[in-house]
């Protein structure tokens, strides 16, 4: 990928270029105490975004003011305006005391190879004020949001215009119409995604070009890939976090021998549940950026990954990625995060539980308690009969981020048992989504029929769960989203392949290196479970450990970084092919395509064959996979268990 250098010019203006407006004060003592080093031109990926912080001082009253940044290539006038305000700090307006506040200005990008960044400053103050400078400058990694902050008023929910064709809440027997359109044009997408992973790949005894021109020009979607992060707290957050940096094009060395860089570029849906929410959500409030860059960004990865308390994201509302460019123009994966029902004062969650999603454009399930779903971003409005009747209000603002994510985990459940009882709750907060549930169960309760549209041809489930006594997975996870396809509780998981007790998991090995299940199947994806295991280092730590150094940060991520690649194919060489096989399989059934020799030897080994061994075992104690640091250099350097939506 192309990169591009900024070069970053400051300017010092003089008072007759500051002063266009007669009312505007005279600086007659402005000026730049300090003209700042320029650091080395940041590189970035191109698409990608950087951070000019400015660390400002003002001596005397307050100031408001812009700062309007030139960037070649961008916009009709190529530049871009920043605001600030500053208030006043001094004693008087000519005292020594000064406030240094942070001005952050995005920088989006250019053309060519360079972008040349000319900071003007445009000064709005009251008459008092006398002095202004720049005191130093420094270039920072930087992600920037992409839902956009439009919700009406902050953290709280309320009322906006409603749309000409008012909300409505539909029957869950399809795809919705928003979802369709997008996807089609996702596969378009992902088609060039898929020839780069598996050319690099090499399985081998197929020309992987020419299979995809023959899908493609025969009308048919190519091969689909989903990637679902269990729960867990933050284990599960950096363990799912590795996985996506592993799967990530834009991760240094990614693309390089025994690597899967590329993958999330082809994946078309990602999915989260509670610590694994964390995760996704995250990544798309912060523009679909890298796992690497949020990293290498001072503020640390998990006061970045992880600032539900900051005011940064207070307007931000999940349905707002649905306007993203990217994500409109169907160049990023769909986000899905996934909540599980959960009665009032109840702490263990039924194995018939709805499952309910949000994604960009609803909030629902296809689980037959709701089988229906809502536009998120007009949840909490009064709907009657499924409809918003004429003259009832539209309501907003209910799906921000920081809600839907948390509404996803329950770690701290018992905490949250103790809302209802609190006397300073508003009810509306209370009430919003219950009501909203509440219609649409009474409206669609007599639905029995299930269609199942969704064809995901792999799914990538990244197991950071703690089901044994010393916390490392035991397939308890997939155990569970095979019982309810058998119950038939959850109908969009009705094709899930067939997985053996978790005692089989740990007797066979299964929960401590990847293994295919549904190897053969006509029907359903093909699931590729890739559990937390310690391939270099032993980081089974509790869900509730809620305080990590850098240190534990960095080998957690890498474990899960190795967890997903085998150690960069050091455990399996062939496991690049392997995986590239596994993407495939579910096609090659469709076309009726003959196996590569390769995916033949693959499939024997990661395939479960069927074998099962329900001894209870003893106490699970797995030793490190990889005793020494192999490969790829170190990056930078609730509820248990996960939901697979199958689409």
């Amino acid at each position: 990928m192309a990169t591009r250098e900024l070069l970053v010019v400051i300017l010092n203006h003089t008072n007759e270029e500051l002063n266009t407006e007669p009312e505007w004060p005279a600086l007659t003592n402005g000026h730049f105490e300090k003209a700042p080093d320029l650091p080395p031109p940041q590189t970035i990926l191109a698409g990608e975004s950087g951070m000019l912080r400015c660390k400002s001082s003002h001596i005397g009253s307050g100031i408001e003011g812009s700062i309007t940044y030139r960037i070649v290539g961008f916009g009709p006038r190529n530049e871009v305006t920043f605001s600030w305000s500053v208030p006043y700090v001094g004693v008087n307006r000519f005292n020594a005391a000064s406030a240094i506040p942070n001005f952050t200005v995005n920088i989006l990008g250019g053309r060519g190879n360079q972008a040349v960044v000319v900071f003007v400053f445009v000064l709005m103050a009251s008459a008092a004020f006398q002095h202004s400078c720049i005191a130093t400058a420094e270039v920072l990694p930087f992600v920037e949001p992409q839902g956009a902050p439009n919700a009406p008023d902050g953290y709280a929910p309320g009322q906006v215009s409603c749309p000409e064709t008012r909300p409505a809440i539909r029957q869950a027997n399809n795809l919705s119409n928003d979802e369709t359109t997008w996807l089609e044009q996702r596969d378009k997408n992902t088609v060039s995604a898929l020839r780069y992973i598996l050319k690099r790949f090499n399985i081998g005894n197929i020309d992987t070009d020419s299979y995809l021109d023959g899908i493609v020009s025969d009308g048919d979607a190519p091969p689909r890939i989903g990637i679902a992060i269990s729960g867990g707290g933050y284990r599960a957050m950096m363990n799912g976090a590795g996985a996506i940096a592993a799967f990530d094009n834009r991760t240094t060395n990614s693309g390089t021998k025994g690597q899967l860089g590329g993958i999330l570029q082809a994946t078309t849906y990602l999915s989260g549940l509670s610590g694994g929410s964390w995760t996704v959500g995250s990544l798309y409030t912060q523009n679909f950026t890298s796992v690497e860059s949020i990293i290498s960004a001072k503020s640390g990865f998990l006061s970045t990954l992880w600032q539900f308390d900051d005011s940064i994201i207070e307007a931000y509302t999940f349905s707002s990625i649905a306007n993203d460019t990217n994500f409109a123009d169907a160049q990023t994966p769909m986000p899905i995060i996934v909540a599980i029902e959960r009665t009032t004062g109840q702490v263990q969650i039924a194995t018939n539980s709805t499952i309910v999603e949000f994604n960009p454009w609803e909030m629902g399930s296809y689980d037959p308690g709701l089988s229906a779903f809502a536009p998120l971003k007009y949840v909490s409005s009064s709907f009657d009969n499924g409809t918003l009747k004429r003259g009832s209000h539209c309501i907003a603002g209910v799906d921000n981020v920081v809600f839907v994510m948390g509404t996803s985990a329950s770690l701290f459940n018992q905490a949250f048992l103790q809302i209802d009882k609190a006397n300073n709750v508003p009810d509306f907060l209370l009430k919003a989504i219950n009501n909203t549930l509440a219609d649409i169960g009474e409206e669609n309760r007599d639905i029995a029929n299930w269609p199942n549209p969704f064809i995901v041809d792999v799914i990538f489930a990244v197991d950071g769960s703690a089901d044994t006594q010393t916390r490392w997975p035991n397939g308890t996870a997939l155990v569970a989203t095979y019982q309810r396809s058998k119950e038939g509780t959850s109908p969009q998981n009705n094709n899930f392949p067939k997985v053996p007790d978790q005692n089989t998991f740990v007797n066979l090995g299964l929960n401590k290196q990847p293994i295919f299940f549904g190897c053969g199947n006509s029907s359903g994806p093909l699931i590729v479970y890739l559990p937390n295991a310690p391939y270099t280092t032993q980081f089974n730590f509790t869900t509730f450990d809620l305080e990590y150094g850098d240190t534990e940060r960095n080998e957690i991520l890498q474990n899960g970084y190795n967890v997903a690649t085998m150690g960069n194919g050091t455990v399996d060489e062939n496991w690049p092919a392997c995986i590239g096989c596994a993407i495939l399989e579910r096609s090659f059934i469709r076309t009726k395509t003959a196996l590569p020799s390769k995916c033949e030897d693959c499939f024997k080994r990661f395939c479960w064959n069927g074998t099962t061994n329900d001894t209870v075992p003893g106490t699970y104690e797995p030793e490190k996979i990889i005793e020494s640091g192999v490969g790829h250099v170190a990056l930078f350097m609730g509820v248990m268990g996960f939901v697979i939506i199958q689409r």
